[in-house]
């Protein structure tokens, strides 16, 4: 009768036990025994529960609606075939929970019985279950010792009252090294071993006092089933592929540490195989974008879109192991943001992939990526700028924010142009007018053009006349110079050392076409040849004296382009 009373009692006893479990599990492990811990309550969490509320209610509602045949119309009857719905595939079984626990503690010993044996009251802790190493060897002295100063029930001869050897968890230490590099689970100090494993005996491997595992770490620990996506070894309960549930190499009870035990099951090799990579990645900094339990966001990351990024990217993001270097920063005060960037996501231009065969992880390379949005210049243009059929688009534009008009990387156009071009203009003694007042672009396009060299609305002396307009038109003798080579024969379009941007000083300018006349001899006098060149001219203040002195360079009503005089003689009065 004892031995029936004690095995109904402990029937009782697992029902009991398992009663709480089936209801839920609540908490990390606390320093009080029992204490529980709620969930980490994610962002959007009230929101997203309202939200669960109403697709429940919606989906009643459907299934209600769907129980009511609806009439079909005449014509619908004679021509439309209606083919059942598939049905959805049912949900796995949830895994069967099995509850460990002996039959009774104790129970009368039976006559005749060896009492110095303990298995003549105790045998019933491990009926049916399978015991634990030093019991099955018969060695309860192991873990328990007589208790000379007190007085119990044990009809043993070696004493009535009995004690462990040493407190937990260090008795359980003696046998079994559970050390790690990280703190110890907090519930081995708090509650010892026992907590989660039977000293005696169980059904379950480990001696776990609950099995599945999961089902023993949800006793204390929330389950992460609250969010849209939830980590595959999250939801197959295989807690114990990350964790240790003693001590792990690294916090929190980790089993390896964070950089390496994500590559366990996601292969950096394979997650990294184009030319680019994501820096975090490569470094194992996976938890700076995803949470490894469960997330509202796809993937599992801890924010969503542009927000993600910026946690990093931002220019005023804070220090960490993955932050991104200056180079590599976006600022979104400044006066110009690109609105890809304010108005969309960083993935519009960015592959949400761990790398890329394009630099800075881009979808495309440029300008391919950049005419997703904006028009071909080919498509605009007879000559394109090199740098943008090259693709070079970020080298003159910021891609996402910028100070300057048109995000410019430069406030100065002529600062943007000087990136690749040599500045050949700012030490000069003559520097061109447009370049100084309105910079490169007064002439130049800088995508392209309908003509060489990029100029925006003409080419050749055309252009130049647009400001220098009538130069070489209005007089009856024109310099052959002008219609053969174009201004740029004598001038340069930029900047020069020489007066008036001439290329070389004026007589070396002239003698490269008038080679005869450079000694002055062309010019008869009493005393032999007029001079051609001198310190100062008689009618230009402020300049040389040079073959220009007598000669208009562009052109004159007078023959041989002279100032004044119809004949030489005429012309020499001009000065003399």
């Amino acid at each position: 009768m004892p031995r029936r009373i004690a095995r109904g009692f402990a029937l009782l006893l697992m029902v009991l036990l398992a009663f709480p479990l089936a209801r839920s599990a609540g908490a990390e492990p606390g320093v009080a025994k029992g204490a529980s811990v709620p969930a980490v309550q994610l962002k959007g969490a009230p929101k997203r529960a309202a939200e669960k509320s109403k697709r429940t209610k919606k989906a009643a509602a459907s299934i209600e609606a769907a129980k009511k045949p609806a009439a079909p119309t005449a014509a619908a009857a004679k021509t439309a075939v209606i083919e059942a719905a598939p049905a959805k595939p049912e949900a796995p079984p949830p895994a069967v929970v099995t509850v460990s626990a002996p039959v009774a503690l104790a129970e009368a010993p039976r006559k005749g019985a060896d009492l110095s044996q303990c298995t003549a009251c105790h045998a019933t802790l491990t009926e049916g279950r399978k015991p634990h190493n030093p019991i099955k060897e018969g060695k309860c002295d192991s873990c328990h010792v007589a208790n000379p100063g007190a007085v119990g029930k044990c009809k043993s001869p070696a004493g009535s009252a009995w004690k462990l050897v040493a407190e937990q968890p260090a008795l359980c230490a003696k046998c079994h090294d559970t050390s790690g590099a990280a703190p110890p689970h907090p519930v081995i100090k708090a509650q010892g071993c026992t907590a989660c494993h039977d000293p005696h005996a169980s059904k379950n491997p480990t001696l776990a006092k609950i099995w599945p595992v999961e089902a023993l770490c949800y006793k204390c620990h929330a389950k992460y089933d609250d969010a849209e996506f939830i980590h595959t070894a999250v939801k197959q309960g295989k807690c114990l592929g990350c964790h240790s549930p003693h001590a792990g190499d690294a916090k929190p009870l980790l089993v390896d540490k964070r950089e390496v035990l994500c590559s366990s099951c996601h292969k950096t090799a394979e997650l990294t195989k184009a030319a680019h990579k994501h820096a975090p990645v490569v470094e194992g900094q996976c938890l700076s974008c995803h949470d490894p339990h469960r997330s509202d966001y796809k993937a599992q990351t801890v924010e969503k879109g542009k927000k993600l990024c910026l946690t990093c990217h931002d220019a005023k993001a804070k220090p960490g192991p993955a932050t991104a270097s200056v180079n590599f920063r976006v600022d979104l005060t400044k006066k110009l943001v690109h609105k890809p960037v304010s108005g969309g996501d960083c993935q519009d231009c960015h592959t949400p992939q761990h790398s890329s065969e394009n630099a800075a992880l881009l979808q495309k390379t440029p300008p391919d990526l950049c005419f997703k949005c904006h028009t071909k210049f080919d498509e605009l243009y007879k000559f394109q700028h090199s740098a943008a059929k090259l693709g070079e688009c970020a080298v003159c534009h910021d891609p996402h924010s910028s100070e300057n008009k048109g995000l410019l990387t430069a406030a100065r156009i002529n600062d943007v142009c000087f990136k690749c071009h040599a500045d050949d203009a700012s030490s000069r003694k003559w520097v061109h007018k447009p370049i100084t007042e309105k910079g490169c672009t007064a002439c130049h396009d800088a995508h392209g053009g309908d003509f060489r060299f990029n100029l925006a609305d003409a080419e050749g002396n055309a252009l130049c006349l647009k400001c220098h307009a009538g130069v070489g038109d209005k007089v009856k003798v024109k310099h052959k110079a002008l219609d053969r080579y174009g201004c740029t024969a004598c001038h340069t379009p930029h900047a020069s050392d020489n007066p008036k941007g001439l290329l070389k000083a004026a007589n070396a300018l002239c003698t490269g076409c008038h080679a005869e006349q450079q000694d002055g001899g062309h010019i008869k006098t009493f005393s032999g040849k007029h001079p051609v060149s001198g310190p100062a001219d008689p009618k230009r203040k402020g300049a040389d004296f040079s073959c220009v002195s007598c000669h208009a360079p562009h052109g004159s009503d007078n023959p041989k382009l002279f100032y004044a005089g119809a004949t030489p003689q005429d012309a020499c009065k001009y000065c003399h």
